[in-house]
């Protein structure tokens, strides 16, 4: 007889669980489906009836407001910045200039402060390096302001080793073999316009570099602060007496001096001056 009452009594407290009388797991809830009463009042989720059915209901996705449309995107679920939960939220009850992440927009004017409206729906600006369709769709950062590359579909400028394609889509002004690089001293180049102005590209080693002094090797004058001289191959001034090589046209002497055959021997020396 014991056992037979044992029974029952478990039949029937199963039936209640099953049956979602006290919060049992498959009892029913408003924003969430498939959470059970008990766990919903604890994360302040709200049931039917409560609040005028989800809006103002505790979420985490979309999904759980009964009222998402994911054409129309008129209810939201919308969680703060850095929040874990949120609530359903009412896009048309907020206004314009108002409507949070999410929610349906025609323009940047439908949306929240700091928000911008992709075509579809207001979301938060873009960050540098990330999608963009117009320049209004990209933020600003420490960095400054960004715009959105017109090759790339980023935005941008970008910071070294990103794709580019001019030197304006490079925080460095700098876009080397469709790479953004620093242009700065050490950086490798193959011209002037690889390095950031005053530096320049050595072409002895292939390197950005000041303008370097005398006794540094060089192939051109552009690499030194005086000229470089074709005979030694080191920057060197270009003064009254160096030896110069008149076939350079780069020059080997100071801009008031001719490279001058002295007897086979050329040196610098005033246009007519004597050679001793």
């Amino acid at each position: 007889m014991r056992s037979l009452r044992a029974l029952a009594t478990t039949v029937f407290l199963l039936g209640v669980v099953a049956s979602g009388v006290g919060g049992g797991v498959l009892g029913s809830s408003g924003c969430g489906a498939d959470v059970d009463r008990v766990a919903s009042r604890a994360q302040a989720l709200c049931l039917p009836g409560d609040m005028g059915g989800d809006i103002g209901c505790g979420c985490t996705l979309n999904s759980q407001c009964t009222r998402f449309d994911e054409d129309t995107r008129l209810i939201v679920c919308d969680v703060p910045e850095g929040a874990a939960a949120g609530t359903c939220t009412d896009c048309l009850a907020l206004g314009s200039g108002k409507r949070v992440v999410g929610c349906a927009c025609a323009s940047d004017s439908d949306c929240a402060t700091g928000l911008a409206c992709n075509g579809r729906t207001c979301q938060l600006k873009r960050a540098r390096g990330e999608y963009c369709f117009r320049d209004s769709d990209c933020g600003t950062d420490m960095l400054g302001a960004m715009r959105c590359l017109p090759t790339k579909s980023w935005c941008g400028p970008l910071e070294n080793d990103y794709y580019c394609d001019f030197n304006s889509d490079c925080l460095s002004g700098k876009c080397q073999s469709g790479l953004c690089i620093p242009g700065g001293t050490s950086t490798p180049c193959r011209s002037d316009g690889d390095c950031r102005a005053p530096l320049v590209c050595s072409t002895v080693y292939g390197t950005c570099i000041d303008k370097q002094p005398d006794g540094k090797p060089c192939t051109r004058n552009a690499e030194c602060q005086n000229q470089c001289n074709s005979f030694s191959g080191v920057c060197l001034q270009g003064k009254n007496g160096v030896i110069c090589t008149p076939s350079n046209p780069d020059g080997d002497c100071e801009s008031t001096l001719v490279c001058t055959d002295c007897g086979g021997s050329y040196t610098c020396r005033a246009p007519g001056g004597p050679c001793g």
